[in-house]
C-alpha cells in the first residue's frame, strides 16, 4: 500500500512541476522571450537548458535547487541531469 502511495504522490508532484514550469514560461512566451512552452518539461530541466546556455539567472536557480536537492539525498547537479534526461522531448 504504502509503495503505490509513494507512486501516486511522485506522479501529482511530476505534474505539478509540469504545471508549474508551464505557467512560468508563458508570459516570457507571450513576450516573445522564450519558446512556446511544450507541457513536458520540468522546472529543473528548464533551468538546466537556460544554464547550459549560459543565462546567469538560471546558473545562479540551478546552484540553488542542487543544495536543496542534495539535501533532500538526490545527486548533485540535478538541473543538468534533469535536462540532459529530458531534452529529447523537444526533438
Amino acid at each position: 500500500m504504502m509503495g503505490r502511495l509513494k507512486i501516486g504522490l511522485a506522479a501529482l508532484a511530476t505534474a505539478a512541476d509540469i504545471f508549474f514550469d508551464t505557467l512560468l514560461v508563458l508570459p516570457f512566451y507571450w513576450l516573445g522571450l522564450a519558446p512556446p512552452p511544450s507541457g513536458r518539461q520540468l522546472i529543473s530541466s528548464l533551468v538546466g537548458q537556460c544554464a547550459a546556455a549560459g543565462q546567469r539567472w538560471a546558473i545562479l536557480a540551478a546552484r540553488m535547487i542542487d543544495r536543496v536537492a542534495i539535501a533532500l539525498g538526490d545527486d548533485p547537479n540535478h538541473c543538468e541531469r534533469a535536462f540532459r534526461k529530458y531534452e529529447f522531448l523537444d526533438d
